[in-house]
């Protein structure tokens, strides 16, 4: 029996210290949420939206690692701010932190710099486009020359390319 007692508070403490850290980290890449051992990774480019809210822990029904009315998340461990991001198809996770508008601003800045990447390869896409479309110009207009000149060699007299 004291055994048992025993594993039960080993189980206890294991899980307490377990959802005692709320661990955010933001990448040039995704924002990865972790609680405890459970989270979302969610990529940058598929986030939508990302603001301060204040939590309100009745729509989930306390803090902790929850899930709310219409599938939102929250990992929020106690009361205040928290950082709102709506990603993929309308999904919504609600994510605490000690400075709540500081990680929002690192993600939203995040988000930002993704997007200037984004933009940087599509307009150097644009010119590797341009630069190939006048090549291929070039030659259909060498070819075309080439061919009217062969053309012109095919049909003249014999004596008058000499000339």
């Amino acid at each position: 029996m004291i055994g048992a007692i025993a594993a039960l508070g080993f189980l206890f403490a294991g899980l307490a210290v377990t959802f005692a850290v709320l661990r955010t980290i933001v990448t040039d890449s995704e924002v990865n949420v972790k609680y405890g051992l459970w989270g979302p990774r969610i990529p940058l480019d598929r986030i939508k939206s990302c603001k301060v809210v204040d939590y309100d822990w009745t729509k989930f029904g306390g803090w902790g690692l929850r899930r709310g009315v219409g599938g939102k998340w929250a990992y929020v461990p106690g009361p205040g701010e928290v950082v709102e991001i709506e990603h993929g198809d309308g999904e919504i996770v609600q994510i605490g932190a000690q400075d709540a508008r500081k990680l929002s601003l690192e993600i939203n800045r995040a988000r930002q710099e993704r997007a200037n990447q984004r933009i940087d390869v599509a307009s150097d896409t644009d010119a590797l486009a341009q630069a190939e479309a006048g090549l291929e110009a070039e030659a259909a207009a060498e070819a075309d020359g080439a061919a009217a000149a062969a053309k012109r060699a095919a049909f003249s007299r014999p004596g008058e390319r000499d000339r």
